[in-house]
């Protein structure tokens, strides 16, 4: 080290004194979610955005930085995100629920149930999908998309409702 250099290496990547050249973008991903981990939230944000912009936006780092937004309950930048990345390339299924759920918490529940019915054939006809897409469709007012999907999820669950419980007078 040079006389004149203060730098010290301390061991954690990323971080003031530490060497990050040649440090891979996995390295960078696992680093950070062991701070993620820890409940270190920031520290695990600052280590994301030292990864190479491409890599960055790779469906692992999104994921992670989707992750550390619903953590610290930031519901607007976690849907941002989310519809971003859904909008560059084909997403899976989770990635559709996270963003749906997002959109949800962070007051834009009509995006949201819009975004689900968009995406609709992608999910199985399992009773707590159906549920789901009940609770999605309620405050929206698609109270009829609402209660067939709440009557599938009754007769679909293993506790099967009699059909004469289901009957509305």
């Amino acid at each position: 080290m040079k006389e004149n250099d203060s730098s010290v290496e301390t061991g954690f990547p990323n971080q003031p004194g530490s060497v990050v050249s040649g440090v891979s973008t996995e390295k960078i991903l696992e680093t950070a979610r062991g701070y993620k981990r820890l409940g270190l939230f920031d520290e695990a944000r600052a280590e994301c955005v030292t990864m190479p912009e491409d890599d960055l936006y790779s469906e692992d780092a999104q994921f992670l930085l989707i992750g550390l937004d619903l953590c610290q309950e930031r519901m607007a930048d976690a849907a941002n995100r989310a519809t971003a990345f859904l909008s560059k390339r084909e997403g899976g299924s989770s990635m559709i629920l996270i963003a749906v759920m997002a959109l949800h918490q962070s007051g834009n529940s009509r995006k949201a149930y819009d975004l689900l019915i968009a995406h609709h054939g992608m999910f199985t006809g399992d009773s707590e999908t159906a549920y789901s897409f009940a609770c999605y469709a309620a405050p929206v007012g698609e109270i009829d998309f609402a209660i067939q999907r709440l009557l599938f999820n009754y007769k679909s669950s293993k506790y099967y409702w009699p059909k004469s419980c289901l009957d509305v007078r």
